[in-house]
């Protein structure tokens, strides 16, 4: 198959457009959000909320905390994001 003069769209780019498209979110700070959640369950942390039974609530509020733990660890390691305000 010969590709020449087809504009392919650059690898993040179309992982960005997956993921808007997958969240229904168009806010950059879910795409954010999303792929350094991604990197922390690759590197082998595992969400832990310990005032609630779910294992992830994602809330549509400018202000995300998520809050990981290693399975072999008690202890939590905690993320904040906060999305600016636009003046």
């Amino acid at each position: 198959m010969n590709l020449s003069g087809v504009k392919r769209l650059s690898e993040p780019l179309l992982l960005k457009n997956i993921l808007m498209e997958e969240s229904g979110d168009t806010c950059e700070l879910t795409i954010v959000i999303m792929t350094v959640h991604a990197v922390m369950l690759e590197s082998g942390f595992v969400l832990f909320d310990p005032d609630s039974s779910m294992r992830f609530s994602f809330s549509k509020k400018t202000f995300v905390s998520l809050n990981y733990t290693l399975p072999s660890v008690k202890g939590i390691v905690g993320l904040n994001f906060e999305k600016e305000a636009m003046l």
